[in-house]
């Protein structure tokens, strides 16, 4: 072969890209290359460099390369895309009244156990009656996954508390997430104390005057049941969940539970005084299902 004969070309590869075809770099090189082979000869047989030819292979390896990058650009922000659709999960919303039977709702009168002759307190009577239902939806794999809350029973940010007032619990029930901590301050003149001996959650916080609070963090779920060792008749519920999706019904009886996942699930409503009762529904994404549950009280409980 002589010096200023090109060399044989090779069959072009060929690559897609975005669904263009492109020559690879080497071979675009190629065939530039033996194109314009006379003009590189007859450069050198000058003593002059030809930059001609390097120029244009040099511009057909970079073009080429650009279009990989934006196409792998492309891809990588489809994938990302794909990734955030994923992650979001579609909600749905729960509107609902709740009904006491007329026996659940009556309220029971209770007398001051320290009052004395002729005090002007009169007999107290307890909270509302809707105050002492919790309604909750029944633990799922997909409830349990959601970390941040949907509705509590306390506003956000604010820790959940009992008091000690009046010689009683005040609310006599309060649902809770797995994992909070609830504070028991001491609002009344006089000691008290604050135990449970249930499942959930086994403690005695002692003996402790007005002023001071102590509280007890609650870490399995279930329902805790606490008491006074100084007054007998003094109670409370903490209703521990293993999820977000639990609320106290409003005076009248309404609740909300928002930011469902889509799926079925179990209604549950709770009262003490009942083993909870179930209401099935179907929960769809960007949908607000309504429902009314009663809360009944059997023939044969007092």
């Amino acid at each position: 072969m002589m010096p200023n004969d090109a060399p044989p070309a090779r069959a072009p590869r060929w690559r897609d890209v975005r669904g263009v075809r492109w020559f690879e770099p080497a071979a675009m090189a190629l065939l530039l290359a033996a194109v314009a082979a006379p003009a590189e000869g007859a450069a050198r047989s000058a003593g002059r460099p030809s930059h001609r030819v390097m120029e244009t292979a040099h511009d057909a390896y970079a073009h080429d390369a650009s279009a990989h990058d934006a196409s792998a650009h492309d891809a990588s922000a489809h994938v990302a895309s794909a990734h955030r659709a994923s992650a979001r999960v579609e909600t749905g919303r729960i509107e609902g009244v709740a009904i006491l039977s007329k026996r659940l709702a009556k309220s029971r009168l209770r007398m001051r156990v320290y009052d004395e002759p002729g005090a002007a307190a009169p007999p107290t009577s307890e909270l509302p009656p809707m105050r002492n239902v919790v309604m909750y939806l029944k633990s799922t794999a997909a409830l349990r996954a959601v970390r941040a809350p949907a509705v509590r029973a306390p506003a956000v940010g604010v820790a959940p508390v009992i008091h000690q007032r009046e010689e009683r619990f005040d609310p006599h029930v309060l649902p809770i997430q797995v994992g909070a901590s609830v504070q028991f301050p001491n609002d009344d003149p006089i000691f008290h104390n604050v135990f449970s001996l249930s499942r959930a959650a086994t403690f005695d916080l002692g003996r402790f005057p007005a002023g001071v609070s102590k509280s007890v963090a609650f870490t399995s779920p279930g329902v805790a049941t606490v008491f006074c060792h100084i007054h007998a008749d003094m109670s409370a519920f903490v209703v521990v969940l293993d999820h977000p999706f639990f609320v106290v019904p409003e005076l009248d009886g309404t609740f909300v539970l928002d930011g469902v996942p889509d799926g079925d699930y179990e209604l549950m409503a709770w009262h003490e005084r009942v083993r909870p009762f179930s209401t099935r529904i179907r929960v769809e994404a960007g949908k607000t299902v309504r429902v009314r549950v009663l809360v009944p009280l059997p023939d044969s409980d007092p």
